[in-house]
């Protein structure tokens, strides 16, 4: 039997296993963008995202970008724009199906690239810097474990 973790009578939303998680994401997001601004002071967090993504092979279409940050085709086509204005990712019509847009880094989106993990690192490290490896292992698996049980329905 699952465990009933909430009730009416229990609930506090500044107790909420969710609003914790969004509080904790924004502070992420904020420390990645404040890294970011030192080596390209106009880069977002979310551009930092798609960058990555492509730059390592893990989207190659707007539509996994849209799956793999779960938000919507709008939101990930106004980011494409921008990144794309900046001249850091190239959009080409897919040869294998007219109705997909292949995305891939420019030239200058390539030179960038490498340098892009350093704002995540040295953002992880200053918020994790109180936390032994162990329990940096340990709150890994415990999102993990909140990732799976969202997919399987649990």
């Amino acid at each position: 039997m699952k465990t009933i973790h909430y009730t009416l009578k229990n609930y506090a939303i500044d107790e909420s296993v969710g609003f914790l998680l969004k509080q904790a994401a924004g502070a992420v997001e904020r420390r990645l963008t404040a890294e970011l601004r030192k080596k390209c002071p106009e880069s977002t967090s979310a551009q930092w995202v798609i960058l990555m993504l492509v730059g390592n092979g893990k989207c190659g279409t707007a539509a996994e970008l849209s799956e793999a940050m779960s938000t919507d085709m709008g939101s990930v086509t106004r980011m494409l724009d921008r990144i794309e204005t900046k001249g850091l990712v190239k959009r080409t019509r897919s040869t294998r199906d007219r109705r997909l847009v292949d995305l891939r880094l420019t030239e200058a989106g390539e030179e960038l690239f490498p340098h892009l993990p350093e704002a995540s690192i040295n953002a992880l490290n200053a918020l994790l810097g109180s936390f032994t490896k162990d329990e940096v292992g340990e709150l890994k698996a415990l999102l993990r474990r909140l990732i799976e049980a969202e997919r399987t329905g649990d």
